[in-house]
């Protein structure tokens, strides 16, 4: 690996294992940011601004450490970048029933490349997440692993947000634009996130207003279904090491076919 690929690596990780992380939590819990907690690391470390292996890793057992909703790692091989979601286990509650479902490997993969002379990163994202370990039939969820929202159009912009919103199949020069894309690329994520976790969503990043909206799966097709009694779904939720946090009612309950 050259140098000048080695750099921009170690830019492209950071920029998924904190930049994006950052935007992630922040917008979902309101605490201090990665990004804030990185600056603290390195003065308390003595790091120089160019050594942030030791801060990124620190930042990341932080991260995986306080963040029961999912891990947001950077995976790279020779020309090609991925930013990994991974959701843990987590259980649906539909019209009183409560359908359990293993953890979700939401992946996005993008190109870089650096520009001359000045050294720029450019990024070029390729498509929304898709679920890459999907061995389960999910209510929406294509067999090919991508989700059932209509949040992308046929020009490939993020259509949720304000004008001028995240878009794929565009090149963007990190270094002019590393935070708008950062928020971008979470907000993606977290409706990604929503999509599995409660129900289909669409523009605004809500539940699907129509009532005549039918899942990819119907919920009892599935064959999820752990229990009927709140009590017996805790003792599951225990037995399998599932926070009580990680319940979640979904937004398809009576009145919406297919649940």
């Amino acid at each position: 690996m050259s140098e000048r690929h080695r750099s921009l690596v170690e830019n492209l990780r950071e920029f998924v294992n904190v930049d994006i992380a950052n935007e992630y939590k922040r917008s979902k819990w309101g605490e201090l940011s990665l990004r804030e907690k990185l600056d603290k690391t390195e003065k308390m470390k003595g790091l120089v601004l160019g050594d942030l292996e030791e801060a990124l890793e620190q930042v990341s057992r932080f991260f995986e450490q306080e963040n029961s909703h999912g891990k947001i790692l950077y995976r790279g091989e020779n020309d090609s970048h991925v930013i990994d979601f991974l959701i843990p286990p987590y259980i649906i509650e539909a019209d009183g029933k409560f359908y359990a479902f293993k953890g979700a490997r939401l992946s996005m993969t993008f190109s870089g490349i650096t520009t001359e002379p000045d050294n720029d990163a450019l990024i070029n994202l390729d498509s929304p997440f898709i679920v890459t370990n999907l061995l389960y039939k999910h209510p929406h969820v294509y067999p090919s692993g991508h989700l059932d929202y209509t949040l992308v159009d046929m020009s490939g912009q993020f259509r949720y947000g304000e004008e001028g919103a995240l878009k794929f199949r565009k090149w963007y020069n990190l270094s002019k634009s590393r935070g708008s894309i950062a928020v971008g690329i979470a907000e993606v994520m977290k409706i990604s996130q929503r999509t599995l976790e409660r129900s289909y969503v669409d523009q605004g990043g809500l539940r699907n207003p129509w009532l005549h909206y039918h899942p990819v799966y119907l919920m009892g097709d599935c064959k999820r279904k752990i229990a009927e009694e709140r009590q017996d779904v805790l003792e599951y939720a225990h037995l399998h090491g599932i926070p009580a946090e990680r319940i979640f009612k979904s937004w398809l309950q009576n009145g919406h076919k297919g649940l």
